[in-house]
């Protein structure tokens, strides 16, 4: 996943965050780098601490090597 110009690298997924996103629009990143899915909403991520996010900042999702 990459935040403006950092990348966080997805560490787990919820069963139903990638449903949630096509659907709803909307997940729930966590910052906390966890193995395994909190909830099934939750994408988990890892990476530099997160300061703020502005509205504008841009969220990108891909697929790493």
């Amino acid at each position: 996943m990459k935040l403006n110009d950092v990348i966080y690298y997805v560490t787990a997924v919820g069963e139903v965050a990638t449903a949630n996103l096509n659907r709803l629009g909307h997940i729930t990143l966590n910052f906390d780098g966890a193995d395994v899915a909190e909830l099934p909403g939750t994408v988990h991520v890892r990476g530099i601490t997160l300061k703020d996010i502005q509205p504008g900042d841009r969220i990108s999702f891909f697929k790493g090597s």
